[in-house]
């Protein structure tokens, strides 16, 4: 169908005059998968049972102060005082169960108070996470990658040192460990490090600890690990051929334990490739996640701020393993078996979509404009959440 030029164009108007109203309106209504998804996997109760001993006569409880803070990091904000910015927003109030949302004064003294027990609960909370997925794929084998990455900050935070710093070098950081799942693309755990360790430090005890916390949780697969020649010691390679686990350390020596499918070089090369898309989950850690941003001065409070980085990535991941099926089987590689969209693509796609939230007839409606690919999108996440 032809259609006519007077019904593309307009004539140019007067820029409109500027009014600000509270009008209930939301710029997160694809935040609603989320709220589904977080119900589902009951992560309110169990995040508040973490922090639960901190809270003693306070006005907001430390449990929310970690639900808001995976929320900032899914509306792809860094510092805390962009908080300010969403503060009044009625989707995200609804998602975190709350008519008013904390300061940023408020959140980040709480963020200071955290404990070492908070932190390790909040560890068992993720790896939970994560290893539940892992009982419902009924994998032959799983694949464990280890690897660091260098957090900068150019504030004195307690436990930052000058250390090895390839992109910003002589600033302070954190050097944490991470160990990620190469099916799902998760992150299983961290050993939060100060930025002046050699790769070594602490990793023999932290590999060992992944790969029998997986096994204890994944009964009857096979374990492979994949790591950096830094964190090679002959009694890590004996306790790892003493645990049953196959495992490559790269050049400049590598080293192949009990790899008896990976028999051809050019399979144990395409196997050991595979390493690199753990950079690529750091990439986004750090470029559409706040990873690399440190938020107060305090060592406890900075790790539970990178927990949070680490839950919101991963809970990503699920909510798109809940609404697809797995587009590749085992590779080589040993690449996720989903392939799986950004957090940058999910919060343009998803999240940033303006709506209103009304209750006509006291029933919440949460309504938005009448795009078909966003409805499309959103009710087939809204599904599976």
């Amino acid at each position: 169908m032809k259609v006519s030029k007077a019904d593309i164009y307009t004539r140019r108007h007067a820029i409109a005059s500027i009014r600000f109203e509270d009008q209930k309106l939301t710029s997160f209504s694809g935040l609603v998968v989320f709220q589904k998804l977080f119900e589902r996997l009951d992560l309110s109760r169990k995040v508040k049972g973490a922090c639960s001993h901190l809270d003693r006569g306070r006005s907001y409880c430390f449990g929310s102060i970690v639900e808001l803070l995976i929320v900032h990091v899914l509306l792809g904000c860094r510092k805390l005082r962009e908080m300010d910015f969403y503060r009044d927003d009625p989707m995200v109030k609804l998602l975190l169960r709350l008519k008013r949302l904390p300061g940023v004064a408020t959140a980040s003294r709480m963020l200071r108070e955290f404990d070492a027990e908070s932190v390790e609960k909040h560890q068992e909370l993720n790896r939970r996470m994560v290893v539940d997925r892992l009982g419902t794929m009924q994998l032959r084998r799983v694949t464990l990658d280890f690897d660091g990455s260098v957090q900068s900050t150019k504030r004195h935070a307690e436990g930052t040192a000058v250390g090895f710093n390839k992109k910003k070098k002589g600033a302070r950081s954190y050097y944490p460990l991470f160990c990620t799942v190469a099916q799902t693309g998760q992150v299983l755990d961290v050993l939060h490090r100060s930025g002046n360790v050699h790769d070594s430090n602490g990793a023999r005890e932290f590999v060992l600890q992944c790969v029998r916390y997986v096994r204890g949780s994944v009964p009857g697969v096979i374990f492979e690990v994949r790591m950096d020649s830094a964190f090679f010691s002959d009694d890590l390679v004996e306790l790892l051929n003493a645990e049953g686990v196959e495992y490559t350390i790269s050049v400049p020596f590598m080293r192949f334990g009990k790899l008896k499918e990976l028999v051809e070089a050019r399979k144990v090369v395409k196997y050991h490739e595979g390493r690199g898309y753990q950079e690529n989950i750091f990439a986004e850690l750090k470029s559409q996640g706040a990873m690399d941003y440190i938020p107060v001065r305090t060592w406890i409070g900075n790790k539970i701020y990178l927990l949070c980085n680490l839950l919101a990535h991963n809970l990503v991941r699920e909510l798109q393993m809940q609404a697809n099926e797995p587009a590749r089987t085992t590779s080589e590689k040993r690449t996720p078996l989903w392939i799986f969209e950004g957090l940058a693509v999910i919060r343009r796609t998803i999240i940033q979509r303006a709506g209103r939230v009304t209750t006509p007839c006291g029933v919440r409606t949460l309504t938005m404009s009448a795009n078909e690919a966003v409805q499309r999108t959103l009710l087939h996440y809204l599904a599976a959440a």
